[in-house]
């Protein structure tokens, strides 16, 4: 559910951004909205890869819109990424998907930032549940926490699984993160993570 939380307010790493330092007092008892996700990316044929040259694809029996090409991620220097979306069929929610490079973790997400793990590992405040093995590898549920802040601070439950690859064709990349803050159950992104494949695209 994508509703305000009010239960696991961490405490909030200096890592983030450092204009965060000007946020206020946190609190509240109205309900927000959820924040809007970001529209998706034009969606392709089945079979075509996520990643040109990585024989990544998502099969269609997932329930969501097959994956445009992702779009490399602009960040600090050291941060090597790519993200893209994918859409239900009948729901039309969003999910991220993303692969993270080293200099692209973030174990805190705060007022626009959401959490980037390349490992369970990195998992600082984050609950680690689920393992279940995939096609391309093994899919880890987490249930983290996203917070806003203006005035006042509101929590939204952030749905992860991460897909550790078997066999990555780019050391770099180890895994595949599949992310929400739209009302979507894990087990739609289970079913995405199990819809992932390596092979020729075509």
């Amino acid at each position: 559910m994508s509703s305000a939380r009010a239960s696991r307010l961490g405490p909030l790493a200096g890592i983030v951004l450092a204009a965060l330092a000007s946020v206020s007092a946190c609190g509240g008892d109205d309900e927000p909205s959820v924040p809007p996700s970001a529209p998706p990316p034009s969606t392709v044929g089945p079979g075509t890869e996520i990643i040109e040259g990585t024989g990544l694809t998502l099969d269609p029996a997932s329930g969501y819109g097959a994956v445009g090409p992702l779009e490399p991620v602009a960040g600090p220097e050291s941060c090597r990424g790519w993200e893209g979306s994918v859409v239900g069929d009948d729901t039309g929610a969003s999910v991220t998907i993303a692969l993270w490079g080293e200099g692209c973790v973030f174990t805190e997400g705060l007022n626009g930032q959401r959490v980037q793990y390349r490992s369970v590992s990195d998992v600082l405040s984050g609950e680690v549940g689920e393992t279940r093995e995939v096609s391309v590898g093994t899919a880890t549920v987490i249930d983290d926490l996203y917070v806003e802040c203006t005035n006042e601070c509101n929590e939204y439950e952030d749905r992860i699984v991460l897909v550790e690859l078997g066999e990555p064709s780019d050391p770099q990349f180890p895994s595949v993160m599949l992310s929400t803050i739209d009302d979507v159950p894990f087990d739609d992104l289970l079913a995405i993570a199990a819809a992932l494949r390596v092979g020729a695209a075509g």
